[in-house]
C-alpha cells in the first residue's frame, strides 16, 4: 500500500506546468497594467479661434414655372401646280 499512497501524493508534473503558466500570465498582466497606469497623457494645446457663426436662412417656395406654349405645327408647303403642256 505504500506504493499506491505514494503515487497519489506525488505532485503531478502537468499541474506544476499549469500553475506556472497561470502565475506567469498573472504577473504579465499586472506588469502591463502598472506600465499603462504610469503613462503620461499627451498635452493638448488650447485652440484660440473664434467659434463659427451660423445664420439660418428660410428658403421661400418658388412658384412653379408655366408649361411652355405648344408649338404650332409646321405648315406644309402647297403642292406646285403643274402647268399644261403645249
Amino acid at each position: 500500500m505504500s506504493q499506491s499512497s505514494a503515487a497519489l501524493n506525488a505532485p503531478n508534473p502537468m499541474k506544476k506546468k499549469v500553475i506556472t503558466a497561470l502565475i506567469a500570465v498573472a504577473i504579465g498582466h499586472i506588469g502591463v497594467l502598472w506600465a499603462v497606469s504610469h503613462i503620461k497623457p499627451a498635452e493638448l494645446k488650447p485652440i484660440d479661434k473664434k467659434p463659427l457663426q451660423v445664420r439660418f436662412v428660410k428658403i421661400q417656395d418658388q412658384p412653379k414655372p408655366l408649361p411652355p406654349k405648344p408649338k404650332e405645327p409646321p405648315k406644309k408647303p402647297e403642292p406646285k401646280k403643274r402647268g399644261k403642256r403645249s
